[in-house]
């Protein structure tokens, strides 16, 4: 029974993996991963080395973020769609100093019960610095749902970077504590036509009001990332927004 189980899991995975590609028209960030993850609201790039999602997408809509899910009743889990080798564990993270960080975050998805439950698969989760994820990236994924509400629509990629030569592992499965954080995000729709934000910051306390010192032009952040993270935009559009940075 339990194999037939893990067998329709596996079969509705690649079913749905099919899709990921069309899903957003901006395409799926071009970094090697081992798996890419379709969930309900949002696509994760994993790694079986870090035991962690590298990157997350998401498309973001003004009308979707309107209804709220309560936050009690969901508990971290496993996501069958990864091998047991492969999974990381809530427990990796009990006698670390890493929060578990939702690279989705609920909030973005609380307003569908199923995709806000599986913002709580250990594949959607990440260390992250207590005073970081607690903080200023809150305010920082807070100021993304308001450019959501503001202009109807935007995508988001969310990842982790490894930058330093040191990686330091936590846990049993040895999870890859990341370096450093980003969020890139796409509006299409904005009066003055299509715009661009980026952030990458170092895995440590910063201050909400620190923010703003981190933030650069998308180009930069391809070019330390060595990553395409909209290829589905036509070049020509890239070429004329990626290279702005732009105040939140």
């Amino acid at each position: 029974m339990f194999k037939t189980i893990l067998l329709i899991l596996s079969v509705s995975t690649l079913l749905s993996a099919q899709d990921c590609d069309n899903r957003y028209v901006t395409g799926l960030p071009t970094q090697d991963v081992d798996k890419i993850l379709c969930k309900k609201r949002f696509i994760l790039g994993y790694s079986r080395d870090t035991k962690t999602p590298l990157w997350a997408v998401e498309h973001l809509k003004r009308d979707e973020l309107t209804k709220k899910s309560e936050l009690s009743g969901f508990r971290y889990r496993r996501d069958y769609a990864l091998e047991r080798k492969e999974r990381a564990t809530s427990s990796d993270y009990a006698y670390s100093t890493q929060d578990r960080s939702f690279l989705v975050p609920f909030e973005d998805v609380s307003a569908d019960h199923s995709a806000a439950s599986e913002t709580f698969m250990m594949s959607n989760i990440v260390p992250q610095d207590p005073k970081l994820n607690r903080y200023a990236w809150i305010y920082l994924e807070r100021g993304v749902r308001e450019l959501a509400d503001v202009y109807e629509e935007v995508y988001v990629v969310t990842g982790v970077a490894y930058l330093d030569k040191e990686v330091k592992h936590i846990g049993h499965h040895k999870i890859a504590v990341p370096t450093h954080f980003y969020k890139a995000v796409y509006a299409p729709n904005t009066v003055d036509g299509p715009k661009m934000w980026a952030w990458i910051v170092p895995n440590e306390a910063i201050k909400p009001e620190q923010m703003k010192n981190y933030r650069l032009s998308v180009d930069t952040l391809e070019e330390k990332l060595n990553i395409d993270l909209f290829p589905g935009l036509k070049p020509t559009l890239q070429a004329s927004i990626e290279r702005k940075v732009i105040p939140l």
